[in-house]
């Protein structure tokens, strides 16, 4: 199919879900014909040579739900890059850009992704949390990863993230158990938090556990294990 053969949607029906990462994709308005025709709500263009477009604005996906853009090549996308991009999805839930060396964010301007649920920025560069705090005013933000970046002290602000419950920092490298009671401000119930050096300094991660389960009041859930009334009580003991 090519632009100008006609409507791909009479070809497609019932497609929503598109996956054209590794093609050869070039245009953002492509997409944009691609999108609109099949109605799309999940699009992946993962490992493409697509440049941001010029004029995000004029682009319109208002039935995109769910967004990968994870290692855009060569260099990735930048976070204003993504941003006025995202202004054309008003509808945008969930938005994955894994591996785009991201090392700063920068602040989200008021009603921008107002309507997401799951960021995944796993596998870039982010060294301070200052970065992830322009984060902490998405009104609708419940799950966030964090793996694989650079974070080493986690300090959100007091009523940051307001509807925020799950957060992946697994692969980072947080040392201190202060950072870690730190999310206690916050109101998570899912943590996962793996090979940092604070798992490497304890004998075994069932100690781990038991300091981090100790500190964060709201966990029911750390590394995919449910956190029992008994369990955490146990764990207070230790602190």
């Amino acid at each position: 199919w090519e632009q100008g053969e006609g409507d791909i949607s009479a070809l497609l029906p019932s497609l929503r879900d598109l996956d054209l990462s590794q093609s050869l994709v070039s245009d953002w308005e492509e997409v944009e014909l691609l999108a609109l025709q099949l109605h799309l709500a999940v699009l992946d263009l993962s490992s493409n040579l697509l440049p941001p477009p010029l004029q995000p604005s004029a682009l319109q996906l208002p039935a995109l739900r769910h967004l990968v853009l994870g290692k855009m090549l060569h260099t990735g996308y930048s976070w204003p890059e993504v941003l006025l991009l995202t202004s054309a999805m008003p509808g945008l839930a969930i938005l994955q850009l894994h591996g785009n060396n991201l090392s700063s964010l920068g602040p989200v301007p008021e009603g921008a992704l107002h309507a997401l649920q799951e960021l995944d920025l796993d596998d870039n560069q982010l060294t301070s949390w200052g970065e992830i705090e322009h984060l902490a005013a998405l009104p609708q933000l419940t799950a966030l990863r964090l793996n694989c970046n650079q974070l080493s002290v986690l300090a959100p602000a007091p009523g940051s993230f307001p509807a925020l419950r799950s957060l992946q920092l697994s692969g980072n490298q947080i040392s201190t158990y202060s950072s870690v009671g730190a999310l206690d401000a916050l109101a998570l119930t899912e943590l996962r938090l793996r090979s940092n050096p604070l798992n490497r300094a304890e004998k075994d991660e069932e100690t781990v556990r038991q300091l981090v389960v100790a500190r964060i009041r709201t966990l029911a859930s750390l590394n995919g294990s449910l956190v029992t009334e008994i369990g955490r009580a146990s764990c207070r003991e230790r602190v």
